[in-house]
């Protein structure tokens, strides 16, 4: 059963109709390119925000007013520590979160070995200009309010807001491909950081809201969102799936992928990047954790050379020829 609120005449995504054969089933990569193809025609031709779309969790006209429709639901207004993922259409999702004088969570800084950051407002800022509201979360990194902590500082999360290219009405996700957020989600599980009671969001377009996905498209280590907010709906997945989420999966981190892999094509295995949680993989190989990417930094060393070879002991010197030789160099420089 799935509780929403009213929807305004708005048209539901279905799978689209498939003979009865495993091999025109569709797969995740179909659905990403259909809702990629659908949310760029939403933009102008040529406009900026259409950068963030393509194998991107994409950007959406109304990713603002999705955020404070969010920000009203009796979920966001219970919530104390909420963190947020680094994609652009969350963006004013994070700016929410410190109006409403919660603890935002993000994204540590580049090459940082910390698990996450935690984001403050500070009491003495009483209103943010209208200028400087998108670079704030970038603003208050400088400040005493930002603070990174590692995983011996983990604090429990209430709200977890994700992105998706794509989400049923059943909670069911799917991403642009890497599966670094699966893997974050099952990290944060395995620390403790995400519990039962935690809420994981996400705010999409109405036209990236599918009513059902093939169950056969998900693994185990994939998880499921409990609250899924569009520019006209709220969506409760109820009852919630369980397991929702799970911790790290072993045989399921992948090893690095060859250069010039493409992320889709790596159609569901998660692997993971930065501090466990960068989503632009930054410091570890795909597929590594923190922990194995640090022990492959150790060992990477110069190969150790072979074995000299052999010198050969130089010929004697004749000392007082040598010396002789000198001497005449000396007296022509005018030395002696």
């Amino acid at each position: 059963m799935v509780a929403s609120e009213p929807e305004d005449d708005v048209q539901k995504n279905s799978p689209p109709p498939m003979e009865n054969n495993d091999d025109n089933a569709p797969s995740k990569r179909f659905y990403r390119q259909q809702v990629w193809t659908t949310m760029k025609a939403l933009f102008p031709q040529g406009s900026a925000s259409s950068n963030y779309v393509n194998r991107k969790i994409p950007l959406f006209p109304a990713a603002e007013q999705t955020a404070e429709r969010l920000a009203e639901t009796p979920e966001f207004k219970q919530a104390t520590n909420i963190k947020v993922n680094i994609d652009m259409a969350q963006e004013a999702v994070k700016l929410q979160v410190l109006k409403a004088n919660k603890t935002l969570f993000v994204a540590p800084s580049q090459k940082s070995d910390y698990l996450y950051a935690k984001i403050k407002l500070p009491s003495s800022v009483e209103e943010v200009p209208l200028v400087q509201q998108r670079r704030i979360v970038k603003m208050l990194a400088g400040e005493d309010t930002y603070e990174e902590l590692g995983i011996d500082q983990t604090e429990p999360l209430d709200m977890v807001v994700v992105g998706c290219v794509a989400v049923s009405e059943r909670g069911q996700r799917i991403g642009k491909g890497n599966g670094y957020v699966d893997l974050e989600i099952a990290i944060l599980v395995q620390l403790g950081v995400i519990t039962p009671k935690t809420v994981i969001a996400t705010t999409v377009a109405d036209e990236q809201v599918f009513s059902e996905l093939q169950a056969d498209l998900f693994q185990p280590y994939d998880f499921t969102v409990d609250l899924i907010v569009t520019p006209t709906r709220v969506i409760r997945v109820e009852p919630r799936p369980e397991p929702r989420a799970i911790g790290v999966v072993g045989p399921a981190v992948v090893p690095p992928a060859g250069r010039g892999a493409r992320a889709e094509e790596a159609e569901g295995a998660p692997g993971v990047g930065g501090q466990a949680h960068r989503a632009e993989g930054r410091g570890h190989g795909r597929g590594e954790l923190p922990e194995a990417a640090h022990a492959r930094q150790r060992k990477r060393r110069r190969p150790a050379a072979g074995p000299a070879p052999p010198v050969e002991p130089a010929p004697p010197v004749d000392a007082q020829q040598c010396g002789g030789r000198g001497r005449q160099e000396r007296q022509r420089a005018g030395r002696w």
